[in-house]
């Protein structure tokens, strides 16, 4: 499956090759959270012209995609994001879409996605 015109790579090859798309790094961020017992989600918003996540750098103006992948993990009843992609943690949030800046998103996990 073609995701922003590269393959998302999955978490092991993601981790052996230590590199990948804001989605690959997702999906193995969302991976190892799961496996150290977090309750975390793959977020994918929508970028708008105003907004591309809380803490841009500097290729969101270049940005080809509309797209951003980041993760979402909960921990002491509130929601927090890692965003490797953007070497970025945030929060706490009160609800995803927060961290989506209001923009159109879903949910995912490494366990349903195709590679």
């Amino acid at each position: 499956m073609t995701l922003i015109g590269t393959m998302r790579s999955s978490p092991e090859k993601t981790f052996k090759t230590k590199t990948g798309n804001c989605g690959s790094q997702a999906l193995f961020v969302d991976y190892c959270l799961k496996k150290a017992g977090y309750d975390s989600v793959v977020i994918r918003y929508n970028c708008t012209v105003g907004f591309c996540g809380p803490n841009p750098g500097p290729e969101i103006g270049n940005n080809p995609t509309p797209y951003h992948w980041t993760v979402a993990y909960k921990e002491g009843g509130v929601i927090y994001e890692l965003d490797a992609a953007r070497h970025y943690i945030g929060g706490p949030y009160k609800t995803y879409s927060e961290i989506a800046g209001g923009n159109p998103f879903i949910l995912k996990s490494w366990r349903d996605s195709k590679y």
